[in-house]
């Protein structure tokens, strides 16, 4: 255990035994917080009890104060808003309240916030509990969960609203307000397409997952209807699909879908149309085409380029390679049973050129198995190759820097107990333990880095597993004063630090230096920042 310096809010004893008040004079509620948040430079606590939310600054000079921001009534779920380009990052959290259903004034609402403090309200005409984000961020769906049990007389489960994050907020425009059509079933998920050409225009589709039916909306043209694909029929007798999984093909406009209770694969051929003198129509159609793959198909990737643009699926001890075209199903047996895919770019043992090349692996076991993909249809099982291991229950992979091209292939294994974690060097088909006296409970990848972040819940240690040189991997550890319960990074800051969050109703937080975790002169510890002003 080391002693650090510590900033202290003044009023922070207050509040051990009187209820704090706000500005206003008015008596609070007892706080509940969400998870908090990393944006490049500040965390973001979300107080739903109180309907505020503070803004911890990070960046340079660390006090014990946080910008305290009002919130639409009853916050009750928040998310960073994503992006694919860190140069062109909004940095923003999203949060959804659902309002005061006995105040007409207080609705449902979406809040974009950013580290000022400037908020952009989307108002909604349902009380949602769920929110899903294109990869860009650009666009938000909110809609009910599956679980959720609204407290309303009446409510429709298929009822979405669709808001364009780039696009102020606007009444009658943003958020656009939809009903999904089913066939009597709500809709389990929601996944968003890459940009696809259609008519030389570029459209983003997001496609509503139900269990025998796909619903696509052009996100582009929200005044035009979805097309809305009965992939069974609906009769008690009919084989049941459980949709769960989309891939895109960009390259040739397809949309495949795989469901776990059907043999068989999915394939949507989207197809440009005329509509010229129907403005309200869609300018385009969807084909539907089955693939007969046979057996439990349990996942699915795709790679290379048309013409030999191939679907690889693991179906337990085969893997499946797919010609789409031509329907052509190549099975490969493997030797250790897979359920899941991981695709990557790198080179082998014996191929020192980079190609693409797939991890398949299975929870809960101990074997990983290697697919060289070229080749593979003629080559078949001879381009397999298993690796033992110790029995894992998660596969993390560790990406490095974006354009890296020199920086290693790993991923990390994280077992069961206090068996520690496996450092798989994708390219090099070698394993490097790490042991732990604890169970490692999970792992954060840290890109800007080139390592992985541990910190279990309720243990007073953080961990960091520095990964940018394969031939020497060196984990280091700090102790802390108090038990760990969240860990935020920023180390896409220009000041990388490391915010650690303690169990504490006023706020406590151990901030560390991301690139010198044992240099103890300069880690911090704030407390009292979440008292309000």
């Amino acid at each position: 255990m080391f002693s650090i310096q510590r900033l202290f809010s003044i009023p922070w004893l207050l509040a051990l035994g009187v209820s704090a008040c706000s500005s206003s004079g008015t008596k609070e509620n007892p706080s509940s917080f969400l998870p908090p948040l990393a944006l490049v430079d500040h965390a973001v606590f979300v107080d739903r009890g109180n309907d505020r939310a503070f803004l911890l600054d990070l960046s340079g000079k660390l006090t014990p104060h946080a910008n305290q921001v009002r919130l639409p009534k009853a916050p009750i779920l928040a998310q960073r808003r994503l992006s694919l380009d860190p140069a062109t990052d909004p940095d923003e959290v999203l949060i959804l309240s659902a309002g005061d259903l006995d105040a007409t004034e207080s609705v449902p609402s979406v809040t974009a916030l950013n580290k000022s403090g400037t908020q952009r309200i989307y108002k909604l005409a349902a009380a949602f509990d769920s929110m899903v984000q294109s990869p860009d961020g650009r666009y938000l769906v909110v809609k009910f969960s599956q679980t959720n049990v609204a407290n309303r007389l009446l409510f429709n489960r298929n009822e979405v609203a669709i808001i364009d994050l780039n696009q102020p907020p606007d009444e009658l425009m943003n958020p656009v307000d939809r009903t999904i059509r089913g066939f009597g079933e709500p809709p389990d998920s929601i996944v968003f397409s890459p940009p696809l050409m259609i008519h030389g225009e570029e459209r983003e589709l997001a496609v509503v997952l139900f269990k025998q039916v796909v619903a696509l909306v052009d996100l582009k043209h929200l005044d035009r209807p979805e097309f809305t694909i009965e992939l069974a029929a609906s009769s008690v007798d009919a084989p049941t699909i459980n949709l769960e999984q989309v891939l895109f093909d960009a390259q040739e406009n397809k949309v495949y879908l795989r469901g776990s209770a059907s043999p068989d694969i999915y394939v949507i051929q989207i197809a440009p149309r005329d509509v010229q003198n129907e403005p309200n129509k869609n300018d385009f159609v969807p084909s539907l085409n089955q693939l007969g793959g046979g057996g439990q198909l349990k996942d699915m990737a795709l790679y290379g380029d048309a013409p030999e643009r191939r679907l690889l699926v693991a179906a337990g001890a085969n893997a499946l390679v797919i010609d789409a075209d031509s329907n052509r199903v190549t099975s490969i047996p493997l030797p250790a049973p897979a359920t899941k895919i991981l695709l990557f770019e790198g080179r082998s043992p014996q191929v020192d050129t980079r190609e693409t090349r797939a991890l398949l692996y299975s929870l809960g076991t101990s074997d990983v198995v290697f697919l060289d993909l070229a080749q593979i249809e003629d080559r078949k099982q001879r381009n397999a190759e298993r690796l033992k291991l110790n029995s894992y229950l998660d596969v993390i992979p560790l990406r490095p820097t974006a354009g890296d091209a020199s920086a290693p292939n790993q991923v990390m294994l994280r077992h069961a107990g206090l068996l520690g974690a496996s450092i798989v060097d994708l390219d090099k088909r070698t394993v490097n333990a790490v042991s732990s006296q604890v169970d490692l409970k999970a792992g954060t990848p840290d890109a800007a880095l080139n390592g992985v972040w541990v910190a279990p819940s309720y243990q007073n240690k953080v961990g960091f597993i520095d990964l940018s040189d394969p031939n020497k991997i060196q984990p280091k550890e700090v102790r802390l004063d108090y038990p760990v319960t969240d860990l935020l990074l920023f180390t896409q800051a220009a000041h990388q630090r490391v915010l650690v969050t303690h169990d504490s109703s006023v706020g406590r937080a151990t901030v560390l230096e991301a690139t010198d975790l044992r240099d103890l002169t300069r880690a911090v510890t704030l407390e009292g920042f979440l008292l309000g002003e």
